[in-house]
């Protein structure tokens, strides 16, 4: 296998400016992180039994898996809501990640 990725391996001086340029490349993840980590906030609700429950990233598909189908649509939309609010964003943050991949991938001579 190393034998196959040889051929994308640069010089050492070219390697050098790829690995001091990672930090700046990483910076679509970070920010993403810190959105959907940190400043993402999804709203208290009740469940079927009246209990104020928080959701989170942590307990979405477990609250996805209760028995009351009205139960699972609100927290569904709940939680998307807060993703779409920031849509925009995301979006730019995504499109930052592919355009780093692409740039790497052809700066290391893949096809595709």
């Amino acid at each position: 296998m190393f034998f196959k990725s040889k051929k994308h391996i640069l010089s050492d001086k070219e390697e050098s400016i790829l690995a001091a340029s990672s930090e700046i490349a990483h910076s679509s993840n970070e920010v993403f992180s810190m959105l959907d980590n940190a400043d993402v906030i999804f709203e208290k609700t009740k469940d079927p039994n009246g209990n104020i429950i928080e959701i989170t990233h942590g307990n979405f598909n477990n609250l996805l898996q209760n028995r009351n189908r009205e139960f699972r649509q609100k927290i569904f939309k709940k939680y998307y809501k807060k993703y779409m609010n920031h849509k925009y964003t995301y979006s730019s943050l995504l499109s930052n990640s592919v355009k780093k991949d692409y740039f790497y991938s052809k700066i290391r001579g893949y096809k595709s």
